[in-house]
Formats: C-alpha cells, structure tokens, sequence
C-alpha cells in the first residue's frame, strides 16, 4: 500500500518483471501485469514493451490496449502519435502507422537488434546485426529504403552498438559503441558514447561511458548531459558532462562521483546525484543563473530523479538509511516532500521503469 496523495497522480513501475500501478488518489498500489520496460509516456497512457509477447498501451486508468507492431518483441520506439516499430526475438522490424496495416520492414534474420524513431516520426534509426558481432547503425524510411550511417568495429564476444537516442531535431544519433563486446569488460572500460551526425553522418567520439541508455539525456533544445567515467560499480570516478550545440563541454559535478543528470522540461534546469564520503544526495543546477541547489533525500541516500511537466516537480527515488528498500517521493520545488511508496531494491532507472501520469508529453 502506498500513500494517498492526490497531486502525485499516476505511476506506473516496472519491478523486476512486474508491471505496478500506484494510485495517488487512493495511495492503492497494484499489480497490473508484466513488462520489460517503457518506451514513452504520453497524455494517453504509458506505452510498454513486454518481456515477448505485443507491446501495449495502458491508460492511466488502467485499461489496456495491444499495439499490432510485433510479438515476442525485444525492443520497441513508439511516435507521439503512436506509430510503433518493434524489433522481434528474429531480428526483424515491423512498423504500424494507424491506420495502415502493419508492415515487415526488416524480415526474420534481418539482424535487427534495437530502433528508435525519429522524433518527427519519418525515419528510424536501426541497430543491425551484418555477421557474427559486427553492427551498424542505419537510418531507415517507414517504407523499408535505408542508409548506413556509421559500421562498428566488430566485437571480440557480443553486439557492440546499443540504445540508439535521437536529438529533438532529429539532427544527431548518440549511440554506445562497447568494443569488446560484453558487458562485463565493458564496465571497466572500451565503452564510448558516440554522436552520429544525420544525414552527413560524422562521427564524434565522446570518450568512456558506463552502458547504460538512462545516463544519456537531451535537453528540449539540444544540449546534451550524459555520464562520463567506468561503469563498475560501485563507481569512484564519473562526471556529469553538459555539451553544448557548438561542441563546447562543461562538468557540473562537484564530488568525485557525479551521476543520473535528468533535464527538466524546458532545459533550464538539470538534477544529478553527487556522491562523496558523507553519501549521495541531489544538486538541482539552473544553468540560466548557476544556481546550485542541494537536495537532500529525505530517507536516505539519492539513486535518480524525474521531473514533472509542468517543471513544478520532481520524483526522488531514495535509498532508505539502514534498510534495503527504496522509496519513491514526490518533492515540490517549494521544499513540501511526501513519501509516495516503499518498494525493493530493484528499482533503478526512472526512465525506462517508470512511467508518470505528470511527466507524459
């Protein structure tokens, strides 16, 4: 059971598999099926993708509504107005454009890995498999014509590109390029966060990154932040980096270990956690005015943090002191906090698992 508090409105929660729905006017907390993660909130619902299975739209209510892009679906990248493109367990893609019936654009054995669509819904940017652990980033019309945009050096023991993420321009691709091909050697280095240029197709190479798509965020205007720094954990060295349309980088961390940027609507304002001996709590930077501004989590130590749309908000996801469990706040920027949820340790990334009613575009 969660707390009742109205103005927190409705979040959905992927825990392991299962698919949790917290009410804020009731505080009632239930289970409403499985998922694997969240390719976007909007007005209409949560869009989720399943551990196989079809992809789905749930309501905010609860209803449920199964899109016809695929099943047995390992990734899926749906439009702001609903257009879905889901990659299959056989590495094929199919895209649905309602009202036309979906269509097989990439067939089984294709060696389609991951899609993301343009933000403006007329191309897609593809991950594809060409031989054993050896990609390629393409960029593909919904009618099936495409281009390569950037070939991968191949990978010693995996896939080696992952999570493609377009700018609100549509104008770069930021892809992790992991050479080795495993995660596990990737952690400690051979990871970089690259920016293909669409459709001139440059490559800039931003250096080391952990793998992890929740540390990469654009701003609404551009400017991109992601986590510079292995991906061990736990981590004793990451920077939160700010680079600019014209290429210009800047840190914003003040502790040796800074991490999870998260603009908030109108890219002003940016949160991340900053760890040092005394723990990890929150620094809200507003880069109109430099302000800083430290938030400490009220339970404990700071895992991430979402804003609202309205920029009025944020959801604090915390460590509580001397327990296992986490808890899920709602902190007005007035300094008001209300403790939504406590849930277990698994939750982690308040993009791809969490899906809020408050946040939706």
């Amino acid at each position: 059971m969660g707390a009742r508090v109205p103005e927190a409105g409705t979040i959905y929660l992927i825990l392991g598999s299962e698919l949790i729905r917290y009410d804020g006017a009731t505080g009632t907390v239930t289970d409403v099926g499985h998922g694997a993660e969240f390719s976007r909130a909007a007005a209409v619902g949560a869009y989720v993708m399943p551990n196989g299975g079809s992809a789905s739209l749930i309501a905010w209510d609860g209803a449920i509504t199964t899109l016809d892009c695929g099943v047995l679906l390992r990734r899926v990248s749906v439009t702001a107005r609903g257009d879905c493109a889901g990659v299959r367990g056989d590495l094929s893609l199919t895209v649905e454009r309602p009202p036309e019936p979906p269509r097989v654009v990439i067939p089984p054995g294709g060696g389609a890995l991951d899609v993301a669509w343009r933000p403006d819904g007329t191309a897609l940017a593809v991950i594809k498999r060409s031989s054993q652990f050896e990609n390629a980033l393409w960029v593909m019309a919904p009618d099936g014509s495409e281009r390569e945009l950037y070939h991968a050096p191949s990978g010693s023991t995996g896939d080696t590109l992952y999570w493609p993420i377009w700018s609100p321009d549509g104008s770069v691709i930021a892809v992790v390029l992991n050479r080795f091909g495993s995660f596990s050697l990737g952690a400690d280095g051979g990871t970089s966060l690259l920016l293909v240029s669409y459709p001139d197709a440059r490559v800039v190479d931003l250096g080391l990154v952990p793998l992890s798509p929740d540390r990469i965020r654009w701003s609404s205007g551009g400017i991109l932040a992601f986590v510079r720094g292995p991906g061990r954990e736990p981590a004793k060295s990451r920077s939160v980096i700010v680079r600019d349309r014209d290429g210009t980088e800047r840190s914003l961390g003040t502790t040796a270990v800074a991490d999870h940027p998260a603009w908030d609507p109108a890219g002003a304002r940016l949160v991340l956690t900053e760890t040092d001996e005394q723990g990890t709590r929150f620094a809200l930077i507003d880069r109109r005015t430099s302000g800083r501004t430290t938030l400490e989590c009220p339970s404990g130590d700071a895992i991430g943090a979402r804003w609202s749309s309205d920029g009025a908000s944020l959801l604090l996801l915390c460590h509580d002191r001397g327990s296992v469990t986490t808890a899920l706040w709602l902190y007005e920027l007035s300094g008001v906090s209300q403790r939504l949820m406590t849930m277990p340790p698994s939750l982690n990334d308040l993009f791809l698992h969490l899906a809020w009613s408050r946040a939706a575009s």
